[in-house]
């Protein structure tokens, strides 16, 4: 017996037969869009009436949900100065980048993380569910000279326009900060590609600690280097075309389009996002019982430090703000304490008034 699933989330969910509804809408609409899924559209960038609308829809419903997908590149896509590198215990024979500054795997881990908090809250919210699915999202695209062209070509035809997605953000960032998209050097595609990895892992990391699957990117749409086939890019920085879409949603009609799925974790093919290195020597895999490597501790002026210090100069400033209110109420605490001191002292001249003055 079929079984109806729900597609929502973010951008990535296009390719899988969704629509933006733009960004002047807070209409959520469920619209068909085979047999067997369904599409929650809504406005977008999304809001928080989109992912209550989900909630408030979920009850005893299959849910496949795609979630932001390119964090990687919001962070990391320009390089500052020196770039980094860091030991991918996922990709562990991938290169080094030869100049670049080794910061400790943790920490990147660390800073993708974070934007998986509100993932985890969706999650805990979704618990009327049948089933909820987190769909892996697709590898980087593998060559920076093309990607470079696709920044320019979107330049010229962003002009005037609302800052919508991780493209437009990224050329507001460049004209922001004075950057020539032709000239700015762009993390290295292997340093993408580990970043991509372990963005996988955390997300699959995530689903489960809230008893949801993990349905990695179908590895059909994947090249033996690790990147998106060419064949299935859309012409932006990280999204895939409709044919990629539709191979996506094989797989998870294959998984899920019946009464009794079968769990993707039960198949050698999904087991994780990355079978085998594609940086090992032929015929060889990552071993099961491999050690995570060490890294060296001194990141100094990395790339990783400088995104971060945002976050630092925000916390600043909230402690320069609690500093001045706290300034403030000592000076009204002793304001105060000089009203009261005036009135102590015109009650004890009263008193003595009272005493000096004949019965």
């Amino acid at each position: 017996m079929i079984q109806r699933i729900l597609i929502a989330g973010h951008s990535q969910s296009f390719s899988l037969g969704l629509r933006g509804l733009g960004s002047d809408t807070e209409a959520v609409e469920t619209d068909p869009i085979d047999d067997v899924f369904s599409g929650l559209n809504g406005p977008f960038p999304r809001t928080a009436g989109y992912w209550d609308a989900l909630v408030a829809n979920c009850r005893d419903q299959v849910v496949a949900l795609t979630w932001q997908g390119s964090q990687h590149y919001s962070h990391f896509m320009f390089v500052d100065e020196r770039p980094f590198d860091f030991h991918c215990s996922q990709l562990p024979e991938a290169p080094l980048v030869p100049d670049a500054q080794l910061v400790p795997e943790r920490m990147v881990r660390t800073l993708l993380a974070r934007s998986l908090g509100s993932l985890s809250a969706l999650l805990a919210r979704l618990s009327d569910a049948k089933k909820v699915i987190v769909l892996g999202t697709p590898p980087p695209k593998g060559d920076n000279a093309a990607l470079r062209k696709i920044l320019l070509k979107n330049s010229e035809e962003q002009t005037g326009k609302e800052i919508v997605n991780l493209d437009s953000g990224l050329l507001l960032k460049a004209s922001e900060d004075g950057i020539s998209l032709s000239d700015v050097r762009l993390t290295a595609s292997t340093v993408m590609l580990k970043l991509w990895s372990e963005l996988q892992d955390l997300m699959q990391e995530t689903a489960h600690n809230h008893d949801a699957d993990f349905l990695p990117f179908p590895h059909s749409l994947i090249g033996p280097d690790g990147f998106l086939r060419r064949e299935y890019w859309a012409q932006d920085l990280t999204h895939t075309s409709r044919e990629a879409g539709s191979v996506f949603l094989d797989e998870i009609r294959n998984y899920y389009g019946d009464q009794s799925p079968r769990q993707p974790d039960d198949d050698t093919h999904s087991k994780t996002h990355v079978q085998s290195s594609p940086f090992a020597p032929q015929g060889s895999a990552r071993g099961a019982g491999e050690t995570r490597p060490q890294t060296s501790q001194n990141v100094g002026m990395c790339s990783l430090a400088l995104h971060q210090q945002s976050e630092i100069d925000q916390l600043k400033v909230e402690i320069n703000t609690l500093n001045k209110r706290l300034g403030r109420a000592h000076e009204e605490a002793a304001q105060l304490k000089e009203v009261v001191r005036q009135l102590e002292t015109k009650g004890e001249d009263h008193a003595a008034g009272n005493q000096a003055r004949p019965d």
